[in-house]
């Protein structure tokens, strides 16, 4: 009973500032122009847009290590579900690279391209190539970008395979590559099994039940930064990465699904 009420408040809760999160968009582009996600009126404005949705939700974050004070590098996360987006957006002011289906959605399409995010198809290599460049230009103009190299979500107890392909943008651009770590635990510091999206879930469903739970907790850990330059070998960067994830999970979680074979030169 608790439990359904709880749910009912924040669904309503949920819906009443989505729609205040609209009229903020419009005012906004109204006043400084399409690109106005780019000013500091309106990276502040989304990073506390997504900070309420936090508390909305019952999302707790718990930040291990430092994040970056500037702007102007590539993020890399492990993709584990939709709140992932929400986390990493309510703590630092990068905008993301999302699978372009998403831009055609209902609302949150617009919701999403009107926030600055850029969009992808993943096999239509002129298509991709472009996304990289696109992306490539926002890093070098000072702008934050964030992949989730997996390409999709997994069960959050381990990575799956890096995709080198956008990694090339740091190296052209020679920004840091910046790892963030994503792990959901519950309040002993286990695997919480509610938190990922991934498989056949249906995300409304999922997202009503975690609705229902009192709330939920991210451990978000911020690995040191890569910088990079013009030459580097971005197959051998995904490895790099995917292990120094893998190392994260495997350290943190008392269950895993897999054996992990980690190359002890990393």
């Amino acid at each position: 009973m608790l439990s359904s009420l709880r749910c009912a408040v924040r669904c309503c809760r949920v819906a009443a500032h989505f729609a205040t999160g609209v009229y903020k968009i419009q005012a906004l582009k109204r006043r400084h122009g399409e690109q106005w996600h780019t000013s500091k009126i309106g990276r502040r404005a989304i990073r506390q847009w997504m900070q309420q949705a936090c508390r909305i939700i019952g999302l707790q974050i718990q930040i291990t290590g430092n994040l970056p004070e500037q702007n102007g590098q590539l993020y890399i996360a492990n993709h584990v579900s939709w709140l992932d987006i929400i986390a990493i957006a309510s703590v630092t002011d990068c905008k993301f690279l999302a699978k372009a289906s998403i831009r055609h959605w209902p609302v949150i399409g617009w919701f999403t391209a009107s926030m600055g995010s850029l969009f992808i198809r993943r096999h239509n290599r002129r298509a991709f190539h472009k996304s990289l460049q696109r992306v490539q230009e926002r890093l070098q103009q000072g702008a934050s970008i964030c992949i989730f190299p997996e390409g999709t979500t997994s069960d959050g107890r381990h990575v799956l395979p890096f995709h080198s392909g956008l990694l090339q943008s740091a190296i052209d651009a020679e920004v840091a590559v910046q790892p963030l770590v994503l792990k959901y635990e519950n309040a002993d510091g286990e695997y919480e099994e509610h938190a990922p999206y991934y498989g056949n879930h249906v995300f409304v469903l999922h997202m009503l039940k975690l609705l229902c739970r009192p709330q939920t907790q991210l451990k978000l850990t911020v690995l040191p930064a890569m910088p990079q330059q013009t030459g580097a070998d971005r197959q051998m960067l995904a490895r790099v990465l995917e292990q120094r994830f893998s190392r994260e999970l495997v350290t943190h979680l008392e269950k895993v699904d897999h054996r992990v074979v980690l190359d002890p030169s990393y």
